[in-house]
């Protein structure tokens, strides 16, 4: 019998805000729910199995992401960990939405861009402001 999980992360974005010009860190710990107990522990993440990608799209425009890229893990990956700089670029983007999706490479699945089995672990929409003026 297997044992179904779920995933998640263990903070709630966003992760503060994304500024023209400037970087945005996405840190967090990945979790996993177990289905027979119902606990959640920290992910062992380092294996090369476990591939996070953070992507972000235009919301009127859901047909390519303006950023697609694979999430450092953090030196703590056994325990979980993700730390990830994401360089918010030179435009102003009012309207922004943003996943972190897990990607299981042992799994194929045609049907995704990674051609392997993905899971949305969080979304969120969030804008790329202008950085203030100094």
């Amino acid at each position: 019998m297997t044992t179904l999980t779920r995933t998640s992360i263990d903070v709630q974005p966003p992760f503060g805000p994304a500024v023209v010009g400037r970087g945005l860190s996405i840190q967090g710990t990945v979790r996993t729910q177990s289905a027979t107990t119902g606990a959640w522990t920290a992910k062992d993440i380092s294996d090369a199995r476990w591939i996070y990608r953070l992507r972000v799209w235009l919301e009127d425009d859901d047909t390519s992401a303006v950023s697609d890229e694979v999430v450092s893990k953090g030196s703590a990956s056994s325990s979980g960990e993700i730390d990830h700089y994401h360089a918010c670029g030179t435009t102003v983007r009012a309207a922004m939405t943003w996943e972190l999706v897990e990607v299981d490479d042992d799994n194929a699945d045609a049907s995704t861009s990674t051609g392997k089995r993905e899971r949305i672990v969080l979304r969120w929409q969030q804008p790329v402001i202008d950085a203030p003026i100094g």
